[in-house]
């Protein structure tokens, strides 16, 4: 990392083409480096590709150069309701301001197609990632809150895999789940 500010933009079918392989990179990066708080895989090409509602609306990165420092994959999830899939942000650029630059283009990027509110699942056992979206302005959701985000997460699964079961299964308990609203 030069110690720029980095670049941020949306991640296009097109800019995914030239930058999967160092998404794939950064990513499996840094679920490698927290595998006692991940409790899932790192992404594959094929999972940066997959078709979401309004996810090239949305969708993320930042660049220094041609090294990504940062991305964030985001959905709708309900016509007022936006979802964080993926959200990570390089070690040598955290501290510096690239995650809430990066988060800030996000929300900017809800507001505009009318999102209202974004959700987050989070390990609560990670401290500073718990840290760093309360400074965003995240808040953790209550029963209420988690299950109606459960059924809206469970709406878009089922369309996307043709199978139900967020609600069904519940929801671990090392998971977060958080909120901001936006507008």
């Amino acid at each position: 990392m030069s110690g720029r500010l980095a670049t941020v933009e949306l991640l296009s079918e097109g800019t995914l083409e030239h930058l999967a392989e160092s998404l794939v990179e950064l990513d499996q990066f840094v679920v490698a480096e927290m595998a006692e708080l991940f409790s899932s895989e790192p992404w594959l090409t094929r999972h940066f590709a997959m078709p979401l509602p309004d996810k090239w609306n949305l969708s993320c990165v930042a660049t220094e150069g041609r090294e990504v420092t940062a991305f964030v994959i985001g959905s709708r999830i309900a016509p007022d309701t936006g979802y964080i899939h993926r959200f990570v942000v390089a070690p040598a650029a955290r501290s510096k301001g690239v995650g809430s630059k990066l988060l800030d283009f996000f929300h900017s990027k809800a507001g505009a197609l009318g999102l209202n509110r974004i959700f987050l699942e989070v390990n609560r056992h990670n401290s500073g990632a718990v840290k760093f979206y309360r400074k965003n302005r995240y808040l953790a959701c209550d029963d209420e809150q988690i299950r109606n985000y459960l059924i809206m997460r469970d709406k878009l699964e089922e369309a996307k895999l043709g199978d139900s079961f967020y609600v069904e299964e519940g929801f671990p308990d090392e998971k977060c789940v958080m909120q901001r609203m936006i507008r």
